[in-house]
């Protein structure tokens, strides 16, 4: 079995990277670096993306082209909305993700691409708009992981943004047109190329921060990373 990791960021993985057998890292063209290695009974593919929807897009296409992976796990960190109930340290499990940017605003309103009629991408008879979902059997087995962690750990939908949420107006705005529990800002492009491609996937954020009033010092990006490595390493040595 082949497993895609994608984080933005390298932190995002330093510890997942580390427990590989026999690291090899690749230098890739596309600008992300890449460390396969074993782990479990999987060999898993980390692919440090970059930050933002774009970068996202770009790396995990290429790398679910080249590398054919059997699942993808999305992972890194992620700020909770205020209404989530979770709090820096707990983790997030997406059901799905959102383009939460995407769209039309008006003077009293927003139109969702569904709203205007514009789908993002149709497969079969699926049309997906600006919502993608990830694997339900995979990310319960996820959850049923985690939840042997005694950590907080909530499911639910996950909301992609190209600009991050630093006012609690901005956050309540967000929670009532999604109601989404975790923002990010590289989600919803890989669970996009996933979906693409017919690749199973699952995403984990450990929660550093709340998405409303902007203030770093609060800020548990270590604890975050930890705590989302942590559960990945589980779940993958508890597949077959």
């Amino acid at each position: 079995m082949v497993i895609a990791l994608f984080h933005a960021v390298e932190f995002e993985a330093d510890t997942v990277i580390k427990r590989l057998r026999h690291p090899v890292r690749v230098s890739e063209r596309f600008g992300a670096s890449a460390v396969c290695g074993g782990l479990g009974h999987a060999t898993a593919v980390c692919v440090s993306t970059g930050v933002g929807k774009v970068n996202a897009a770009i790396a995990s296409s290429l790398a679910l082209q080249k590398y054919r992976p059997d699942m993808v796990i999305s992972m890194g960190i992620g700020g909770a909305y205020p209404n989530s109930g979770l709090v820096a340290g707990d983790i997030a499990i997406a059901q799905c993700e959102i383009y939460g940017d995407e769209g039309v605003m008006l003077e009293d309103n927003f139109l969702t691409p569904e709203a205007m009629g514009i789908p993002f991408y149709k497969k079969g008879t699926n049309t997906y708009y600006n919502t993608f979902p990830l694997d339900a059997e995979l990310t319960r087995q996820l959850y049923d992981t985690v939840s042997q962690m005694n950590r907080t750990a909530q499911a639910g939908a996950f909301i992609t943004v190209s600009t991050c949420t630093g006012t609690r107006k901005r956050a309540d705005e967000l929670t009532r047109r999604y109601n989404g529990i975790c923002e990010n800002m590289e989600g919803a492009a890989i669970a996009h190329a996933s979906t693409m491609f017919g690749t199973p996937a699952v995403e984990i954020r450990g929660i550093s921060n709340i998405a409303a009033e902007r203030d770093k010092d609060r800020w548990e990006t270590t604890k975050a990373s930890q705590i989302a490595q942590d559960a990945v390493i589980m779940f993958i040595k508890s597949l077959e």
